[in-house]
């Protein structure tokens, strides 16, 4: 999995844990991805809790990421996946493979590339002047 270099050093923390249990216990592994997608939602502003009846309550990572602005909602399904793993990980019920996590490694990676690196958008920028030349860019 690669890590943008621009990524927070939470999320990395958090991973880096994930591969370093990685192949001893894959239900460790997705909550550690887990943690990295709560930093992830942090660093990004997503706010942890709100005031309700002069309350602070904590916002479950359900709810942040629903809280997610527009420009990231075709990141939302990835990232919402990438918690599912996570409480797979985290909960009792069907016990998570090897398979689950690197699956969660593939979209978590995705997920970081878009909003650390930006792919997408240069890559789309490229395209658009290889359209305009009708062949290659000098």
């Amino acid at each position: 999995m690669d890590i943008p270099a621009k990524c927070p050093s939470g999320v990395t923390e958090h991973l880096h844990e994930s591969f370093g249990i990685f192949f001893m216990d894959s239900g460790s592994a997705l909550n550690s991805i887990r943690a990295a997608v709560e930093v992830l939602l942090t660093d990004m502003g997503i706010k942890r809790s709100s005031v309700v009846k002069n309350k602070r309550r904590s916002l479950s990572l359900h709810q942040r990421i629903n809280l997610l602005p527009a420009r990231f909602q075709e990141l939302k399904e990835l990232i919402l996946a990438v918690k599912w793993l996570g409480n797979a990980g985290s909960h009792s019920g069907p016990e998570p493979t090897a398979g689950d996590v690197r699956v969660a490694y593939d979209m978590l990676e995705h997920v970081l590339s878009e909003i650390y690196e930006e792919k997408t958008k240069k890559l789309k920028a490229v395209a658009k002047s290889v359209n305009k030349r009708k062949g290659p860019v000098k």
